[in-house]
């Protein structure tokens, strides 16, 4: 988990502080408000979806880089908790965020709570189970988590989760543009992995570059080299 949450980390802790201070601002002018939103979660689907698909099907590959040989059975965790990192992230990591900027920091805490009700009996229940069985129920109970604070975002400020999903679905298109390259690439061989993932950015970005707004955020970020919201 520490492994995955220092890769995603480098996104979400320089882009939480940032959502926070402007949603705060715009906390009385809805339309602003979820236009930013908006343009925010589809700014950092664009670097996290791929990071998360990229995590899965080289897992085994980014635990031997980071962790060494000795973790190679922790590989399949890392790989699906990766995974479903970059979908929590996009959908459900900033809500909290949303949450503080309206000024009811508690709903954070009550999705907290309804997702340990749901995460404790989970866990205890496939505890018991084969290693793998275990370490899928605790990476996909997350979408409960997900589905919580969509529900919550609905009833707060009428955000549609159906609309955040499609916010982002050019970058999950994208993104599964690459799985026939880093299937057929995958290896243990350390220059053959470089030489995919670079083959995979330029396959992404290609890709997602069809996508007018896409194409615009990028054009925007490389020339201006930050994140302009």
């Amino acid at each position: 988990m520490s492994t995955v949450g220092q890769i995603t980390s480098i996104i979400t802790s320089a882009t939480t502080p940032v959502l926070f201070s402007t949603l705060s601002r715009l906390q009385n002018n809805d339309k602003e408000f979820l236009s930013l939103f908006f343009k925010f979660q589809k700014i950092v689907g664009i670097f996290v979806i791929p990071i998360g698909i990229g995590v899965f099907i080289f897992r085994n590959f980014v635990v031997k880089i980071l962790l060494g040989n000795q973790w190679t059975e922790a590989a399949y965790f890392v790989g699906i908790w990766g995974l479903t990192s970059s979908i929590t992230i996009v959908l459900s990591h900033y809500c909290s965020e949303i949450y503080r900027s309206k000024g009811k920091p508690k709903l954070s805490v009550l999705a907290q709570i309804l997702h340990i009700v749901v995460l404790t009996p989970v866990v205890y229940h496939f505890a018991v189970g084969p290693f793998e069985t275990l370490c899928t129920a605790r990476a996909l109970v997350r979408m409960e988590l997900i589905m919580v604070n969509l529900a919550i975002l609905y009833s707060l400020v009428k955000i549609n989760p159906l609309k955040m999903v499609v916010n982002v679905f050019p970058s999950i298109i994208s993104a599964c543009c690459m799985l026939p390259v880093m299937f057929l690439c995958s290896s243990n061989n350390f220059a053959v992995n470089i030489g995919c993932f670079i083959l995979c950015f330029i396959i992404y970005f290609v890709v997602l570059s069809f996508f007018p707004e896409e194409r615009f955020l990028i054009k925007k970020i490389v020339k201006n080299r930050r994140i302009i919201l």
